[in-house]
């Protein structure tokens, strides 16, 4: 069984929920043996957030609960990205984010970590969700990863999509999590630099010059597309998931939160939609997502 993670359960929640809808009145539409495990995203106003967040979404506590709401009833896994680097000990104790533990997060659903403070915290106080090791975090001490992947799960590296010596020797592979369409270039050399430039956004902590344009290139712009990243070798192609899916990996991730969604589409076409339905998927979302139509609902 394949199971994918989807992107934006707040940044792409129409798109997300017409494509779900779709899903759920045929089934039918999905490749064999593919199953939507669940989506993910943070509150953009949350402190853990690692700092994914844009002027356009919600920051409304009360249409945020709405959403989820509507995951809920229709048993959608919520995974939330609490992904900060920089976070303290203080900073665990805050009150809005203690708040979303309490009243909104589900036992079923999964916490995103890339610190330490925060993962020590969450084990002692909320030890009923499981935890999810951020691909930021980088991780490629394969000891380490056989431990903490006996309970919880991590999201590999990117570039160790590509190493069959590496991930021949995980001993818990259906607790691994694999990047499928990851636009970085290969060995990325300020990936990590990156991802606390956005930490330190969301903790109001102004950037230096270099550090806003610290990146060499975004990824999924007018200038390159799906297509193009497809051709990366550490991109996972659907022959490739076969293959990883037979060696015992089950989770697959989409990459995509801040993908236009004119492409984000058509991720979700090649990894999950038989290709006798995309056609007429392709319309469906891009009839509601773009032109507002339909008003199809999970």
């Amino acid at each position: 069984m394949k199971k994918f993670l989807l992107p934006g359960y707040l940044l792409h929640d129409e798109l997300m929920r017409c494509f779900l809808n779709y899903i759920d009145v045929d089934r039918s539409i999905l490749k064999p043996d593919c199953v939507i495990e669940g989506l993910y995203d943070c509150p953009p106003y949350l402190i853990w957030n690692g700092g994914r967040f844009t002027s356009y979404i919600t920051q409304d506590p009360n249409v945020i609960q709405e959403i989820f709401n509507i995951y809920r009833t229709n048993n959608v896994t919520l995974y939330h990205t609490f992904t900060n680097l920089l976070l303290t000990p203080e900073m665990c104790l805050d009150y809005s984010c203690n708040d979303f533990m309490k009243n909104w997060v589900l036992p079923s659903d999964k916490l995103i970590v890339a610190s330490k403070p925060l993962e020590q915290y969450l084990k002692e106080h909320y030890p009923q969700n499981q935890l999810v090791y951020s691909t930021i975090l980088q991780l490629g001490d394969i000891n380490y990863i056989n431990q903490i992947t006996e309970k919880d799960i991590c999201v590999l590296d990117y570039n160790h999509n590509i190493e069959p010596e590496f991930l021949q020797q995980l001993t818990h592979p259906e607790h691994i999590e694999l990047m499928c369409n990851e636009g970085c270039i290969s060995h990325c050399p300020v990936r990590h630099k990156d991802f606390i430039c956005r930490s330190k956004q969301q903790l109001h902590i102004p950037l230096t010059e270099e550090e806003l344009y610290l990146c060499p290139g975004n990824y999924y712009t007018e200038n390159i597309t799906f297509s193009d990243v497809l051709q990366n070798a550490e991109t996972l192609t659907n022959e490739r998931i076969e293959e990883l899916s037979q060696m015992g990996f089950q989770y697959f991730k989409i990459s995509g939160r801040h993908m236009p969604e004119q492409i984000l589409i058509e991720v979700l076409l090649y990894y999950l939609i038989k290709e006798d339905s995309q056609l007429r998927v392709r319309e469906i979302l891009h009839d509601h997502v773009f032109e507002g139509h339909r008003s199809l609902q999970i």
